[in-house]
């Protein structure tokens, strides 16, 4: 009787995603920002930082839909530490228990998890989200430890 509760906690506990003992294991975590400024120009900024050490940032500016008149590529790196931390940051925020959304006519920012068996796209609606707020937070805190090198 001890074996089967103890089996049914188990499975209970994994299908809840408070359990901190099963986590995925995220290979990249990415944040997107596509928008327009005030005078209708098309922006697109998306960070990246990967398991591996490696971040990324990129950004456009296009005019008339068209044509890209501004555009950055810089890189860095991230500690094992700083990327375990905002990993964990995902976990607790019960990132992968949210049911994946689509873009909307209000939802120009994404944060896109990859792990080691697929990836999970969620797109921001509300901002005021205390987990949103502790994931963007999160990500804007590595982004200025960073030593940003351009590479254009």
């Amino acid at each position: 009787m001890q074996i089967y509760l103890g089996t049914v906690l188990l499975f209970a506990c994994l299908i809840f995603s408070g359990c901190s003992f099963i986590k995925p294991d995220i290979q990249e975590i990415s944040h997107t920002t596509i928008g327009r400024d005030s005078h209708g120009d098309g922006r697109f900024y998306q960070i990246s930082f990967k398991k591996d050490g490696a971040a990324e940032v990129n950004s456009r500016k296009v005019v008339h839909d068209v044509t890209i008149t501004e555009q950055s590529h810089s890189r860095g790196k991230i500690s094992p530490e700083q990327f375990e931390k905002l990993a964990d940051v995902i976990n607790q925020s019960g990132f992968f228990s949210k049911e994946s959304s689509r873009p909307s006519l209000d939802s120009s920012s994404s944060i896109k998890v990859t792990t080691a068996t697929g990836e999970k796209e969620f797109y921001i609606k509300d901002w005021n989200n205390p987990d949103t707020k502790a994931i963007l937070a999160a990500i804007e805190q590595i982004n200025k430890q960073i030593e940003w090198i351009n590479v254009d």
